[in-house]
């Protein structure tokens, strides 16, 4: 004990600091051997530790989603318009590249009316889809097969 290291001096720094906390809890709850006047507050009461575990999540899920999810969702927004139009666009030249006539599809949306419309009135028949996009299958045979 004549050389002091700094495990040496921490470690009875540590004990003046918590004997100081307990005379200081004393004398905040004017304790005696015979009881206290004062409640003292239990920092690891069950509820005390579930509220701080709920807190934690609670920030820990908001960072999550303000830093990692959110900007994600906004990449990913901005891919799928991109992947979108670059499909939508490349729909004529793919059909003029194979010399396939166009199918229809769009002036079947085109001639409904406008008004006293109500939802769903935009979706096509089922029966209507399978013969179209038969037809077109049939003509990218025909053509892979001439």
């Amino acid at each position: 004990m004549t050389h002091e290291t700094p495990a040496k001096v921490f470690s009875l720094l540590g004990v003046a600091l918590a004997s100081l906390a307990f005379l200081f809890m004393v004398t905040i709850s004017d304790a005696s051997f015979e009881g206290s006047m004062y409640a003292i507050p239990d920092p690891f009461a069950p509820q005390q530790v579930v509220a701080l575990l709920d807190t934690t999540a609670h920030g820990y899920a908001m960072f999550l989603n303000e830093n990692l999810f959110a900007p994600a969702q906004h990449d990913y927004a901005i891919v799928a318009d991109n992947v979108s139009w670059i499909a939508g666009n490349s729909r004529d030249g793919l059909v003029a590249m194979l010399g396939i006539e166009s199918t229809g599809a769009d002036t079947l949306v085109a001639q409904q009316p406008t008004e006293g419309m109500v939802a769903g009135a935009y979706t096509t028949q089922a029966d209507q889809v399978h013969t179209k996009s038969g037809s077109f299958l049939n003509r990218i045979i025909s053509l892979i097969t001439e």
